[in-house]
């Protein structure tokens, strides 16, 4: 299966690399003046709106209760480990999709939307990608590694959380979609352990 290829193919990317980047730091938005922000987002919370400018011009809003599970991307052109993930996303979305799955992006820092759409089609996306203003990325509970991931039920609380794109990170995300999918419970999982490397967003 095309899917577990690309899940199979991530630790040789990995090693592949002179220096392993599996998260990209970016400073947390500020508050707006009166504003009080999450300081993070756990399973069991309800999960924001997301709602924006779609690369066509419109605008989308994802609707939970219209999946069984949403996967809810931020990521960002610049981000290295996002390369990796995204044609994994692409993929599922492709073969999971009828079965009741969602993917929407959240681009995080769009410089131009030409980039985007580049980077988009080198990944295979399809599904719908949102760009995100400070306020989005705030609502989440002030994402600032990227790629981070969130799982979301049709009834909009969050189901599961991941920080970084490391290949066994990858591989939890897609085996957790499946137990979703298949309507059985999903176990614990040890905290994972901090990321051999990171890279900066660009100033």
């Amino acid at each position: 299966m095309r899917l577990q290829r690309l899940v199979r193919f991530l630790p040789l990317a990995t090693v592949a690399a002179v220096l392993p980047l599996v998260a990209a730091p970016v400073p947390r938005p500020a508050a707006k003046p009166g504003r009080i922000l999450p300081l993070a987002l756990a399973p069991g919370d309800a999960a924001p709106p997301v709602r924006g400018e779609a690369l066509d011009g419109g605008r989308f809003r994802a609707v939970w209760r219209d999946h069984r599970v949403t996967v809810v991307n931020f990521w960002a052109v610049w981000c290295v480990p996002c390369k990796d993930e995204m044609p994994v996303l692409a993929e599922l979305y492709r073969s999971k999709k009828d079965a009741g799955l969602g993917v929407v992006g959240v681009e995080v820092g769009r410089e131009a939307a030409d980039a985007s759409r580049e980077f988009l089609a080198k990944a295979g996306v399809t599904y719908p990608v949102v760009v995100a203003d400070d306020s989005a990325v705030a609502d989440w509970g002030g994402v600032s590694i990227y790629p981070t991931t969130f799982l979301v039920g049709s009834d909009g609380k969050i189901v599961r959380k991941y920080v970084g794109a490391s290949p066994d990170d990858v591989k939890a995300l897609v085996e957790d979609i499946d137990l979703l999918l298949g309507g059985k419970p999903l176990g614990t999982r040890p905290l994972a352990s901090p990321p051999p490397a990171v890279s900066s967003a660009p100033r």
